[in-house]
């Protein structure tokens, strides 16, 4: 899919690269991509003995932390472009890698380059981050309280233990392994759900039970939502298995206290439908955490002019009208940057963002509302108010200083003709005249 894509003719990827700035509008956007240096270039055959000699070593993002890697390093194995990369923070400029690398493909001096070039619309597809539960539950304390991405890559064939389940601090396959739901989510702070957890440890459950049957599992949950398709079979499927499920409510999580003469943590929860406190061991505890807006939302909300929801994530325009677009114009919105959902969801609102996309990119130009700011430049005195006021940057002062409507981008909220000192803007259909008109036929006063 990768390889297909990348050698698409009418498809350009940039890689290592972040949006700078973005100016324009529907139809018209100009984007500045900075594209960091990865100091390896195309010649690199991904033959691996610049890493083999490199001498730096330190935690792997892709394995979460549970795996090194070399300060030179592939990002992963499907990765695109399929070659080495030099980490710009923890590379000690040694050397060591100029002297193997027979492609010469390393150079050290590379720059950041700036890449700019025009589109019609945009689709925001940014994902999400993962809720780091810091001092929740022991973790960071305890070594054998990981978080669900962290057993995904456990359980990965690709992952630092090949596949194979085992205890951080022991090397050895866990006798008991507890999954606590809900971490980071459904509290003051991230009043939501985010969806697919309850079905991700469920699957993550049923694969653990099924490959080492004599372990036993718990699953400590709020409310058990397996709300997809086919995803309450899940459930059903996981207690005929003999997985455990005990619930919590809001007011009194579960309690991690020390391990015991075992080397087990003990786990204390309060369990309302039985009535009664349970204690439980557990080699390996399971922390399934939430989806959290990516860190840089706010960011890239400000420099694309759309934004955001009380969540954190980008807001579309109407959640049932226009639960594609955004406020601006030609910037559509698919899969998590929207909102916690799964992958089939992901996948059909990315079906339906591009299928908007392409609406204007066909038609080759747009209707735009006639309600929009009209300005009397013989009144304008070009003191910009309105320019650092309008919410949708569709104000500009050209070469005489005075200020310009843009009609694509206006969205005639008004805010540029109630702050103008002057009174030189007014909103099509909405004028001095016709407001004063409607306020005086409200009052029952008919206007000479």
């Amino acid at each position: 899919m990768l390889k297909a894509l990348t050698e698409h003719p009418h498809i350009e990827v940039f890689t290592n690269s972040e949006i700078e700035n973005v100016l324009g509008y529907i139809g018209n956007f100009e984007v500045t991509l900075n594209r960091k240096p990865r100091y390896v270039n195309a010649q690199c055959t991904a033959c691996g003995k610049c890493s083999e000699v490199c001498p730096v070593e330190v935690p792997d993002e892709f394995n979460l932390g549970l795996a090194k890697r070399k300060a030179i390093y592939m990002p992963y194995k499907e990765a695109v472009p399929n070659i080495f990369s030099i980490d710009e923070a923890n590379c000690t400029r040694c050397g060591e890698c100029l002297k193997v690398c027979e492609a010469e493909a390393i150079v050290l001096d590379n720059k950041r380059k700036n890449a700019k070039f025009e589109v019609g619309t945009i689709v925001v597809a940014t994902g999400f981050d993962p809720y780091m539960p810091v001092n929740e539950y022991g973790f960071g304390e305890h070594e054998n309280v990981i978080t669900q991405l962290q057993l995904e890559r456990l359980l990965s064939k690709n992952g630092p233990t090949k596949g194979r389940l085992v205890v951080p601090s022991t090397d050895k396959v866990p006798k008991s392994v507890v999954f606590i739901l809900c971490v980071g989510s459904r509290n003051p702070n991230r009043p939501y759900c985010s969806r697919i957890c309850c079905a991700a440890a469920l699957k993550n459950a049923m694969l653990i039970k099924k490959q080492l049957p004599e372990t036993q599992i718990f699953v400590l949950y709020r409310d058990i939502r397996a709300f997809g398709k086919g995803q309450e079979v899940y459930y059903g499927e996981a207690r005929e298995l003999g997985i455990n499920f005990f619930k919590f409510s809001a007011e009194d999580p579960p309690q991690i206290r020390e391990k015991n003469e075992n080397g087990q943590l003990q786990i204390f929860v309060n369990d309302p439908i039985l009535g009664m406190s349970v204690e439980i061991p557990s080699d390996l505890t399971v922390l399934v955490e939430a989806m959290t807006p990516r860190q840089d939302t706010a960011k890239l909300g400000s420099t694309l002019g759309i934004s955001r929801s009380p969540d954190g994530f980008f807001r579309e325009a109407h959640p049932k009208l226009r639960p594609l677009d955004t406020s601006t114009d030609g910037i559509y919105l698919a899969g998590v940057a929207q909102g916690p959902k799964d992958i089939t969801e992901s996948l059909i609102q990315a079906s339906g963002a591009a299928s908007r996309a392409v609406i204007p990119l066909s038609k080759g130009k747009i209707e735009v509302e006639p309600i929009v700011a009209v300005i009397d430049e013989k009144v304008c005195s070009g003191c910009g108010t309105c320019v650092a006021l309008c919410p949708y940057s569709a104000i500009k002062k050209d070469e005489r200083g005075i200020a310009r409507v843009t009609e694509a981008m206006c969205k005639g909220c008004g805010t540029c003709a109630a702050s103008c000192p002057e009174r030189a803007i007014e909103i099509y259909h909405f004028t001095s005249e016709q407001i004063g008109a409607q306020a005086l036929a409200a009052l029952g006063k008919i206007p000479a």
